[in-house]
């Protein structure tokens, strides 16, 4: 799959549609290695239940050859029936650079843009040149495939809403007993 860097967003806008599901990595019996039939498995599965997409979760403790392993197990058995994605959550900056041009050589669609854990900016500016850094990778060429779709910033909390009195979770025991 190719898209071209200005059509990204129209794209997205059509095929990202429905109920991605994400993609967990299996092992081997003896936890030494990736269990290919598993994963083909598990994506044959995604695409019977009519996902439109399905989403390597590689942050899952998998060295940087695995996760490359994994996405490529996965987009391999997809071949065009299903969109691929990958979670961009590497230790490092670096790390991210690798995997994502990885998996678009593999074929994969789309990625969930995050930040290294060691990534705090102190301005805005910062985490535009960080994301730009990331997308400047992907230059345009016939081979670019990837979009973004842009994860929150983990130096940047989300606001916690304040709890409305009649929440499940602000009832005594006894007052929702009968």
């Amino acid at each position: 799959m190719s898209i071209r860097r200005e059509e990204r967003k129209e794209w997205a806008r059509h095929a990202l549609r429905g109920l991605e599901n994400a993609l967990m990595p299996s092992f081997s019996a003896d936890l030494t290695e990736l269990d290919e039939e598993g994963i083909r498995w598990d994506v044959r599965t995604a695409i019977a239940h009519g996902f439109f997409s399905t989403m390597c979760a590689v942050e899952t403790g998998l060295t940087l050859a695995e996760q490359k392993r994994f996405v490529e197990i996965a987009c391999d058995e997809a071949r065009g029936r299903i969109l691929v994605s990958f979670t961009l959550l590497q230790d490092s900056f670096e790390d991210s650079l690798e995997l994502l041009a990885h998996a678009e050589r593999c074929g994969a669609s789309h990625a969930l843009l995050g930040y290294p854990p060691a990534f705090r900016p102190e301005k805005p500016e910062e985490i535009v040149a960080a994301t730009r850094r990331l997308a400047d990778a992907m230059r345009p060429t016939s081979s670019t495939s990837c979009a973004f779709i842009r994860a929150r910033c983990p130096s940047r909390p989300m606001t916690r809403l304040p709890r409305s009195p009649t929440s499940s979770r602000s009832r005594s025991v006894s007052a929702i007993r009968p």
